[in-house]
């Protein structure tokens, strides 16, 4: 393999891996919309909660 098409497959590579490894926004709660920030950093979790952004019908 050439250099030029490793680079591609690298990169290809790691955006997959980064879109497998993306948060998740789960439906939303009383709380509004809580996920998990730095669940790839060891025993340190913290839920972060955003208001949900209602629709309006004007």
């Amino acid at each position: 393999m050439d250099h030029l098409s490793l680079l591609f497959l690298i990169i290809c590579l790691m955006s997959v891996l980064h879109c497998s490894t993306a948060p998740t926004h789960p439906d939303c709660g009383p709380a509004g919309r809580c996920y998990t920030v730095n669940s790839h950093f060891g025993s340190f979790r913290q839920t972060r909660c955003v208001p949900c952004k209602r629709r309006r019908f004007d």
